[in-house]
């Protein structure tokens, strides 16, 4: 069962992503906990608040990021 802070929780998720959204709509931000996990966008990649460097790495860096979001994501469902 679902408590209040869980319901109050995934509403300020949706209203940060579509902050987010707003203000640079080619840009995907994943939050976890109300906290940017994944930003993609046309200047780069970033992985909690960090850039990524772009080379041999990279794919490796943000496919982890992107697993280890959908883990929470998943673990954080009621």
């Amino acid at each position: 069962m679902k408590t209040q802070r869980d319901f109050w929780q995934e509403s300020h998720d949706t209203v940060m992503a579509e902050m987010a959204q707003a203000n640079n709509p080619n840009t995907i931000t994943c939050l976890a906990g109300g906290e940017e996990m994944i930003r993609v966008g046309p200047d780069g990649f970033w992985v909690r608040g960090v850039k990524v460097e772009q080379d041999d790495k990279e794919a490796k860096i943000v496919y982890n990021a992107f697993k280890e979001f959908l883990t929470w994501s998943q673990l954080t469902r009621g």
